[in-house]
């Protein structure tokens, strides 16, 4: 991979992801994904590097939001 994981969540929020949408997916606090952005963790462990991969790679959709 060709960028960091901060550059890489930017990509997917670019993209219309939500910080809140992206920790759900990956199952982790949106503060997890907050640290990764501010340089607190360098990258994502396990299943949650490899999901937040695959959304980056395969050009997935955020889920649509609920109407209020």
């Amino acid at each position: 991979m060709n960028m960091t994981w901060k550059e890489l969540i930017e990509a997917l929020e670019a993209r219309g992801w939500l910080v809140t949408q992206l920790a759900g997916q990956i199952g982790k606090s949106p503060a997890a994904i907050c640290d990764i952005k501010a340089d607190r963790t360098k990258e994502p462990k396990g299943m949650a590097a490899v999901i937040l991969y695959q959304l980056y790679t395969t050009n997935m959709p955020p889920p649509a939001r609920a109407a209020k």
